[in-house]
């Protein structure tokens, strides 16, 4: 399942804007109308994921949730660390981090990157 992803993944990480273009890639991968190639109709089917930080929320799965960090200098970019709730501790229920925050140009694009290898930790746990 990982390699479905690999392909999105980086191109978003070395975008530096999201794009109608990228937003129907991961409409299509998600099961989505094929859009690609249209851009009026990808404006018209597909949400902006890579240019919305409220669209990119959408593709959060069940069980994750993130924390966005603003850049501190012009020079920084955005990153979203990556979390997974719902965890059973000695305590009740808690949260951990799932590896190193996620940088990208935008705060839309790091969002999309953090919620899709989140559906993708989903799946490859699924396939076992």
């Amino acid at each position: 399942m990982a390699d479905k992803y690999a392909g999105i993944l980086e191109r978003l990480g070395v975008a530096k804007e999201g794009t109608w273009e990228l937003d129907a890639e991961i409409h299509y991968l998600l099961g989505g109308e094929d859009t690609r190639g249209d851009e009026r109709l990808t404006e018209f089917v597909c949400k902006g994921y890579t240019r919305s930080v409220d669209a990119a929320l959408t593709l959060f799965p069940p069980g994750f949730a993130y924390v966005l960090r603003s850049p501190r200098a012009a020079y920084e970019q955005h990153a979203v660390d990556l979390i997974k709730t719902g965890i059973k501790t000695e305590y009740g229920a808690g949260f951990s981090f799932v590896g190193e925050p996620i940088p990208a140009a935008t705060a839309a694009l790091s969002m999309c990157i953090a919620s899709l290898r989140a559906r993708q930790a989903v799946e490859d746990r699924e396939g076992e």
